[in-house]
């Protein structure tokens, strides 16, 4: 099979409707049409197409179009041959040349194989059992998510994958093997396993929790040609469904996005990292979310994760809130009689992204002091410098530091722009309150 046989192919058992709705909602718009939300460009209307009989996609808007391959290519950043590798991959297609291609379909048969392992070894652990016993898990959410474990034993995967005909190599590559001065072990041991899923679905990696003393407490697969942490979403493919009615709630933890799901919250994801990466945020847009609840953890760690997530260039297509978390952690809930309830209080009582950044802003000043009134203006200076004609965050923020810090619209408009032209900004200053005397606020 050559490659333009390959390419007929790969269109006839992959449908360009079936791969395009994996990142756009698409609604009937014709006999064999389709139309959706473009995901290339910012829209409120939906001038994107799909033609089902030719197999084409275009948007109206910004004129992209083309087939299956221009989609993807697209869609995923890839070259026509880096198109060509994944969906052949997926399509179950030999392609003329199929070493790099042969290669990522190895990868996921380790994978496929290290979950099997780590399915028994759950299976065969009274302690690992009794641990997630122990953090409020049912059997049920166990089973949903392929939660593992990996036996302390130094060589039990990689020995079991020798017999399956996989070598150390092989097994380093994906991830789940380590190497030290040419001796191979097993990368995870004495470790609770939650295998990480693509946007298709299939396992790319895995994090293990330690269950005894152990560092780290928590362990993750080396990035590989299958996976990089910042382009995942764990529970992703289970919250698909959920995502599409227009909210999504992040989190920071594993057992936090299983016991949010467990609770009723199916709409949960986690990120792998400190906050949302724009290829997380892109998976959520694919999906039609229009609110985002971050629920990170309530130490400083998890406020700054927040502030990370607000700052991204896709982040103001999203309405964003911030969770004050009843507990430490979501996870914790879980245990507690009243937890769902708990959880959807916070969801209620969420900060707008615009009181959120003002307290983040004058977190530990005094408003009553003008230089500390400087600081919190300084801090919130570049959120309302929006490049966007009409940002809605950065124009309630304008109003929310016009009431805070006392100052007129006109002051603070002429401010940011002396700002935005890189000149010395002028001396706002508050206006002056008929119940306290006028106040010069300096910048000296």
């Amino acid at each position: 099979m050559d490659t333009a046989q390959a390419v007929e192919a790969i269109k006839r058992r992959l449908p360009l409707k079936e791969v395009v709705s994996r990142y756009v909602v698409l609604k009937p718009a014709g006999r064999g049409r389709w139309k959706g939300l473009c995901p290339f460009h910012q829209e409120k209307t939906p001038s994107f197409y799909v033609d089902e009989e030719k197999g084409l996609f275009h948007c109206f808007g910004c004129k992209a179009g083309g087939d299956l391959f221009a989609f993807m290519e697209r869609m995923e950043g890839l070259d026509f041959a880096g198109a060509l590798e994944r969906l052949a991959e997926e399509a179950g297609v030999e392609l003329p040349q199929r070493g790099p291609a042969q290669n990522r379909r190895e990868l996921l048969e380790v994978l496929k194989l290290a979950q099997a392992y780590f399915l028994e070894g759950l299976r065969a652990s009274p302690e690992a059992q009794a641990y997630l016993q122990a953090r409020g898990l049912s059997e049920a959410s166990v089973a949903r998510f392929g939660l593992g474990y990996a036996p302390p034993k130094g060589d039990g995967l990689l020995v079991y994958l020798s017999r399956h005909g996989v070598s150390p190599e092989e097994g380093l590559k994906a991830g789940v093997l380590a190497e030290r001065e040419g001796r191979f072990f097993d990368r995870f041991r004495h470790r609770i396993t939650f295998p990480i899923r693509d946007h298709l679905g299939r396992i790319v990696a895995f994090t293990g929790r330690a269950l005894g003393e152990e560092t780290p407490k928590y362990l993750n697969s080396p990035e590989t040609s299958l996976f990089r942490k910042r382009e995942v979403l764990f529970a992703y493919p289970e919250a698909k469904a959920s995502l599409r009615e227009g909210r999504a709630i992040v989190v920071e933890g594993l057992f936090d996005a299983i016991a949010l799901h467990q609770m009723g919250f199916a709409e949960t994801v986690a990120v792998l990292g400190s906050g949302l990466s724009e290829e997380q945020a892109r998976l959520l847009k694919a999906q039609e979310v229009r609110e985002v609840y971050l629920a990170f953890d309530a130490d400083e760690a998890g406020q700054k994760a927040t502030l990370q997530s607000l700052e991204l260039e896709l982040a103001r297509q999203f309405v964003f809130y911030a969770v004050r978390l009843p507990a430490k952690d979501p996870g914790e809930l879980l245990l507690h009689p009243q937890g769902p309830a708990l959880f959807q209080k916070a969801l209620e009582e969420a900060l707008p992204e615009v009181a959120f950044r003002f307290q983040e802003a004058a977190r530990d000043l005094d408003l009553t002091r003008p230089e500390h009134k400087r600081k919190v203006l300084e801090r919130l200076t570049p959120r309302m410098l929006s490049p966007e004609p009409f940002d809605p965050v950065a124009e309630r923020l304008k109003a929310l530091v016009v009431e805070r810090l006392g100052l007129a619209p006109r002051q603070l408009e002429e401010y940011l722009m002396s700002r935005k032209r890189g000149k010395p900004p002028p001396p706002p200053r508050p206006r002056p309150s008929p119940k306290t005397a006028p106040s010069s606020w300096s910048w000296t």
